[in-house]
């Protein structure tokens, strides 16, 4: 049940630490046992709160062209943000980070880095390749 008392398909908490995740299905992430497990999709797809782990580790080029913003929180393991004008920023637990539409950034996420994010667009549904394979999740709309 959610707050308002009807049905849903979200959960409304979870342990980032002793959840069950699932494979995330994102390109970018193929072959690094990346993980996901999404705490709240809005019915018309412009909110997404969701915790990923990193047990081998990653490293990927994002936004760009993005037109949604991401805040997200680092809970366990290091890693790095490389900005276009290559400045690199060092992530650590604790950290709090605001990506702006539009920004280009080259992360390195370390082995078992975690993090609970928190994508939305103003104008339309996020792009698959935040959502993609939520579908058998219980999320379909």
């Amino acid at each position: 049940m959610n707050p308002k008392g009807t049905p849903s398909a979200e959960p409304d908490f979870f342990n980032v630490f002793l959840a069950k995740y699932e494979a995330m299905e994102v390109d970018y992430f193929a072959g690094s046992g990346a993980e996901g497990r999404v705490l709240y999709l809005a019915p018309d797809r412009r909110h997404i709160v969701v915790a990923t782990r990193y047990p081998l580790g990653v490293s990927f080029k994002y936004g760009g062209k993005a037109e949604y913003q991401e805040a997200f929180y680092v809970v366990c393991g290091n890693g790095s943000r490389k900005l276009a004008d290559g400045t690199v920023i060092e992530m650590k637990p604790g950290d709090l980070i605001f990506v702006r539409a539009g920004i280009e950034i080259e992360y390195v996420y370390g082995v078992g880095f975690v993090d609970v994010a928190f994508f939305w667009s103003e104008n339309s549904a996020l792009p698959s390749e935040i959502t993609k394979g939520l579908e058998h999740r219980g999320f379909s709309r």
